[in-house]
């Protein structure tokens, strides 16, 4: 998924994103994202692979 995120191509919703690893919904895949990388996936939407600076 994180992978997923990082090459969103536009136009393309975290949404989109949760709905393609079965998720039925995206606040369901926000919170279990976040539990696993710490940190939400618009960040690394908008802002790139933070988990290598992160970790």
């Amino acid at each position: 998924a994180r992978q997923d995120l990082l090459c969103m191509p536009r136009g393309e919703t975290i949404s989109d994103v949760a709905n393609r690893w079965c998720f039925a919904d995206a606040s369901h895949f926000t919170r279990r994202f976040q539990e696993l990388y710490g940190y939400l996936p618009k960040d690394i939407a908008t802002h790139g692979d933070l988990g290598r600076t992160l970790r």
